[in-house]
């Protein structure tokens, strides 16, 4: 049964990882040489004028704040997506991160929301050498995970949090120049509260930065995630006309939230970019 098990979730993985290499990489190779055109709607915001709020979490904060038991358990699903899901998302990561790249400077505090295993807390870091990262996370387990890693690797300027861009910690208030929200946008149905709670921890003039692929993409990539778990594979739900069904309704949560600026950019085929400005 194990074997059967890790045999599926392996050919689901390679059928996955192939799929990415030959649609993703040659996309981002296109992009760069001026090939491709990814779809745009609306400007990015102006950069900002300051170099950002500086250390304060990293400090107060040596070990990850947990909310509920660490030594629970992570759900399988979850696990599963941090591990073989998520990374297939590489390329569409690196693309975002050569804009955010421009919106931070040596004192930027980033907040890291869904940070799962820390990867991108990691990334990011040394991007600020003067300011920090926090990663947020509602699994405890893989949050203890993701601390682990990054202190193995010897960064200091980073703090984790567990907690969801619903329900973020109450002195987050204000608190930060960029947020960034990779790839989790479908486990927040709610996204009024969820623009409304970014909102809240914006600083003046802040940056929210959300990837989000569209349901083609989460389509292939739940294949991955059912067979990684031992679950049957689903069959082909009914295509979406419009491959980014969320984006007019994330653009008119962030405007009722507050937010003034917004913009929506394909980083790559099925993967795009939603930028907000406070």
């Amino acid at each position: 049964m194990t074997e059967n098990h890790g045999t599926r979730g392996e050919q689901a993985l390679l059928k996955s990882w192939l799929a990415t290499a030959a649609e993703l990489y040659p996309a981002a190779v296109l992009k760069e040489l001026g090939l491709y055109q990814p779809a745009r709607h609306g400007i990015r915001p102006p950069l900002p004028h300051e170099q950002g709020l500086g250390v304060r979490f990293s400090r107060s904060y040596p070990f990850p704040a947990f909310t509920t038991d660490p030594e629970m358990p992570p759900d399988p699903r979850a696990e599963a997506f941090e591990r073989f899901v998520r990374p297939l998302a590489a390329p569409a990561f690196d693309e975002a991160f050569e804009v955010l790249r421009q919106y931070l400077g040596a004192r930027s505090r980033v907040l890291d929301v869904y940070c799962g295993l820390g990867e991108t807390t990691r990334i990011m870091t040394p991007m600020v050498p003067d300011g920090e990262v926090v990663g947020v996370e509602p699994e405890p387990a893989l949050l203890q995970e993701a601390f682990q890693r990054t202190r193995e690797v010897g960064l200091g300027n980073v703090a984790f949090f567990q907690g969801t861009s619903e329900d973020l910690p109450e002195d987050f208030e204000r608190a930060f120049d960029v947020v960034f929200v990779p790839l989790s946008l479908h486990t927040y149905p709610d996204l009024t509260a969820m623009a409304g709670e970014l909102f809240r921890v914006c600083g003046r003039e802040a940056y929210v930065f959300i990837i989000e692929p569209s349901p083609a993409w989460y389509q292939r990539a739940s294949e991955t995630l059912q067979a990684s778990i031992g679950e049957p594979t689903r069959g082909e739900t009914e295509p979406s006309h419009d491959p980014f069904p969320q984006a007019g309704a994330l653009e008119s949560s962030l405007g009722a939230a507050g937010f003034a600026h917004y913009c929506w950019e394909e980083l790559l085929p099925d993967i795009g970019l939603h930028v907000a400005m406070k």
